[in-house]
């Protein structure tokens, strides 16, 4: 997904909407959150101008809301897998002339 927002090939990255399932609550589930805002970020080019942050690592259930100076927008939410479920990934990457979609596993951010 870096590769693809910094290619041009969707324009410039304007939205994401990243969730993410793990495993376990608390640090794990603010770690993943923190992580996620850090990869969009990334793609943006700078950290977001602002952030607010709905629920609780305690819960588990993360959403992070941030707004960049140049109009750009991101939602990163986390949960917690189901016992019969592995933990997750969905992102959706909205450029100015394009998009690209990732579901699946989180081992395209090793």
């Amino acid at each position: 997904m870096a590769d693809i927002a910094r290619s041009g090939r969707i324009g410039r990255p304007v939205f994401v909407r990243w969730t993410e399932t793990v495993r376990e609550r608390g640090p794990a589930a603010q770690a993943a959150a923190d992580a996620a805002v850090g990869h969009v970020s990334g793609w943006m080019g700078a950290a977001p101008d602002r952030q607010t942050v709905i629920g609780s690592p305690e819960a588990g259930n993360l959403t992070v809301f941030c707004i960049w100076g140049g109009g750009q927008s991101a939602i990163v939410a986390t949960g917690i897998a189901t016992a019969d479920d592995r933990p997750g990934l969905d992102i959706a990457l909205i450029g100015s002339s394009g998009a690209a979609y990732h579901n699946g596993s989180t081992e395209i951010l090793a």
